[in-house]
């Protein structure tokens, strides 16, 4: 359901955009910087895809450009584990029994 337009929806709708359309140009210029550089980087490595440090993969679409995807980030039982070691000490310390 669309909310009703008001004067301050109008407001910040046309401020954001003003803001967008004046730093298109340089966003355009970096977007443009970083596949240039990706694209380097894979014609180096001779893969057709990349696993990047930081959860990023890159490969070269069927249309010349990079293609670029975050990985899912896998779930750290390591931090979880941890979680439950905070709360044994916090129980113990705290005189009751662990969960």
């Amino acid at each position: 359901m669309m909310r009703r337009l008001t004067e301050r929806r109008a407001y910040l709708a046309a401020k954001q955009l003003a803001h967008h359309r004046e730093r298109l140009p340089w966003m355009r210029e970096r977007m443009e910087e970083n596949e240039r550089l990706l694209r380097e980087r894979l014609e180096e490595s001779g893969e057709r895809r990349l696993v990047l440090p930081g959860g990023y993969a890159v490969a070269r679409g069927e249309d010349g450009r990079v293609v670029v995807g975050q990985l899912p980030v896998p779930a750290s039982h390591f931090e979880q584990l941890e979680l439950y070691v905070i709360h044994a000490a916090e129980d113990a310390r705290e005189g009751r029994r662990s969960r």
